[in-house]
């Protein structure tokens, strides 16, 4: 693999900004010694960016994205500082500039605090994010919320169509959600994976420990090796074989499983003590988002999926 990216994440990664430029030192030296592409990443809370870490990211092309729920009572009543403080107006301080040039986009958590995405989406966009993408915090959700959010992931397709019919396709493409779902339709084939975790990605924690991404972390019965052993994916190939679509307990007859891929691997593990059985109320979330999208894809001209797709 020539191309790799060393994404950092946390807690708050900024915590230790050091750390981080002595990485980026090393892993530069190292793609000439062993004549690879490193790109780099970052998710951080937004509040420790500075002029000096600002320049950093962009000298070294970094993708970043922040954690951002909403509109101020939204994402203050989720992210306060120890005092109760919320962190929504230094966040947007810290990140105008990024903002501005483009360099920035938004994850925002959804609780049962603010459940209209559509509205959480238009916010984010105001702002001036690069890319938003909306991702509920499943343990905080009630079966009535799960009800609620099955509404708004419908919601959110149609607020995508009726961009495309406005020809807004900047906007359309911030909305991660609905154009990475579409994106999978579009380029067909199976998925036997939901996503590349202990394929081509992998987490370290501070001790060497490797799992399969980063919300393993911690969870150390799910480590797959040790980057102190001498054979450091030592159970990556288990990890692999035994998270595939085939191996989900009740996806054999589930007509969404090859664009759904099952759900993901430590949601499913936290839920069930099991990567293999999915968390059964998303799946109806899923499958109704899913159902939307693809209507969706089939009212696409042709001139759209260009834009889209980048055909």
């Amino acid at each position: 693999m020539e191309q790799l990216n060393i994404t950092f994440f946390g807690g708050e990664p900024l915590l230790n900004f050091p750390l981080m430029q002595e990485t980026v030192h090393y892993v530069n030296k190292q793609s000439q010694i062993h004549h690879k592409k490193f790109s780099f990443s970052i998710t951080t809370n937004g509040t420790l960016i500075t002029p000096k870490i600002k320049s950093f990211f962009y000298k070294h092309h970094f993708g970043v994205q922040t954690s951002i729920d909403g509109d101020e009572k939204t994402h203050n009543f989720n992210r306060f500082f120890k005092g109760g403080q919320g962190s929504y107006d230094l966040l947007l301080k810290r990140t105008k500039e990024m903002r501005n040039d483009h360099k920035i986009g938004a994850r925002g958590t959804v609780t049962p605090v603010e459940l209209d995405l559509h509205k959480s989406f238009d916010h984010l966009v105001k702002l001036g994010f690069r890319k938003i993408y909306l991702s509920p915090a499943l343990y905080s959700l009630s079966d009535e919320h799960y009800d609620i959010l099955s509404k708004e992931m419908v919601k959110l397709v149609e607020r995508f169509q009726e961009l495309l019919e406005n020809e807004d396709y900047a906007t359309a493409k911030k909305m991660s959600n609905v154009l990475g779902m579409l994106s999978k339709i579009h380029s067909g084939g199976p998925r036997i994976h939901f996503c590349g975790a202990g394929t081509n990605a992998v987490a370290v924690d501070v001790r060497g420990n490797l799992f399969p991404c980063h919300r393993f972390v911690g969870e150390d019965e799910c480590s797959i090796g040790n980057l102190f052993d001498e054979d450091k994916l030592s159970r990556q190939y288990d990890f692999i074989e035994n998270s595939t679509i085939r191996n989900r307990t009740t996806c054999s007859n589930c007509w969404a499983k090859n664009l759904c891929g099952g759900g993901c691997h430590q949601e499913n593990f936290s839920e069930n003590g099991n990567i293999n059985q999915p968390v059964g109320k998303l799946c109806k979330v899923t499958q109704k988002f899913i159902t939307s999208t693809i209507n969706l894809y089939l009212q696409l001209t042709q001139e759209q999926r260009n834009i889209l797709f980048g055909q």
